[in-house]
């Protein structure tokens, strides 16, 4: 369910967004060509190294900027999750990958198949939406600054409902590109009422 979620999110995107988004696009990649404009490809070593070649090649395709493949790294065992063992929190993996990468490139990505979790949020009041038990420790597909410089996409649930090599790749290049979107300031379009 969650996946056919997803699916539908990135067609309504791609549809609701196209016209807008060639203006969008232009303009947030024109800001961001100050630094070096190299994005900086990052992993954790522990998803095949054919799967993360056809995900640059879909970035290269997506973005006019040079991309680098990094070595594999270490993610800190500081961005844990201290709720569910086994998940990572992506917005403390972003503090690493900034930290650690900020001045090698304007951007930087993580693919890493450890599962990734955010806090959900009520957009109105701020506050963990309920039951907080649940929304606390959010799985999630990946997480991008907004404008920023780092973003981390998980490939951990993207195998799911026994999806075959081309389902998961595709799905993996979205959202790694939907990501690195919210770096250069794109933001999600709002959903029509």
């Amino acid at each position: 369910m969650l996946l056919r979620c997803f699916a539908i999110m990135l067609l309504s995107l791609s549809i609701a967004c196209k016209d807008s988004s060639k203006k969008q696009t232009s303009s947030a990649v024109q800001q961001s060509s100050s630094i070096n404009d190299t994005i900086l490809v990052v992993h954790d070593g522990h998803i095949k190294s054919s799967a993360i070649d056809t995900v640059i090649h879909h970035i290269q395709n997506a973005f006019p900027y040079p991309v680098k493949k990094h070595a594999a790294v270490h993610v800190p065992d500081y961005c844990k999750s201290g709720i569910h063992p086994g998940r990572y929190r992506a917005d403390s993996i972003l503090v690493y990958l900034r930290k650690e990468f900020g001045t090698s490139c304007s951007k930087v990505i993580l693919f890493t198949h450890y599962d990734i979790t955010c806090t959900k949020r009520d957009p109105k009041t701020k506050k963990i939406k309920s039951p907080e038990w649940k929304y606390k420790d959010w799985a999630i597909f990946g997480l991008g600054s907004c404008p920023g410089k780092a973003c981390v996409v998980s490939d951990f649930r993207l195998h799911a409902r026994n999806a075959n090599e081309e389902t998961y790749l595709r799905r993996f290049y979205h959202v790694a590109i939907h990501e690195l979107g919210h770096t250069y300031g794109l933001p999600h379009c709002p959903s029509p009422k």
